[in-house]
């Protein structure tokens, strides 16, 4: 059986783009997904987004890579950053869940709690935004990883402080 690694950005709640993208290339127990990020927020069903991926790590193994929105989510339910949230597609993420913070599964926070930083494979580096040029992988900056658009060096070392 051959072995894919299939990589999907930015899903942003678009439960019916993911849908029909995950019927298309149907992932089989020996592929991993990818999922580079910003699965939540700005599209009409974030809950249904993050059911789906609940139920593919079932069929393969799935990988979410940490993108800034739904860092934003988790430092939200933690109290920090809620106005921030709600102006970057929080607000229709909530209202996936009935608009209300505690119909959010307990899986859905698990599943967002587990993404990681990067995922390497021999031949590839995934990340939600971006590297630092000459920094090893896992001395990379959370904001170059999540935030920061492809850019000149220089500019990369002010903003992050390398």
């Amino acid at each position: 059986m051959t072995r894919r690694t299939l990589a999907i950005g930015d899903v942003h709640g678009c439960d019916m783009a993911l849908r029909t993208l995950l019927g298309a290339v149907a992932p089989t127990p020996a592929d991993t997904v990818v999922l580079l990020g910003d699965l939540i927020d700005r599209g009409p069903n974030t809950a249904d987004v993050l059911d789906q991926v609940w139920r593919l790590q079932s069929r393969c193994h799935v990988v979410l890579i940490c993108g800034n929105h739904e860092e934003m989510m988790l430092r939200a339910l933690d109290g920090e950053g809620w106005n921030m949230w709600m102006q970057f597609g929080g607000e229709e993420a909530l209202e996936s869940y009935g608009g209300d913070t505690r119909r959010i599964p307990k899986s859905h926070r698990d599943l967002l709690e587990s993404a990681v930083d990067y995922w390497e494979t021999p031949s590839s580096i995934f990340v939600h935004a971006n590297l630092q040029p000459g920094v090893p992988l896992s001395e990379q900056h959370s904001v170059c990883l999540r935030w920061m658009h492809l850019m000149g060096n220089e500019a990369l070392s002010i903003q992050t402080g390398a």
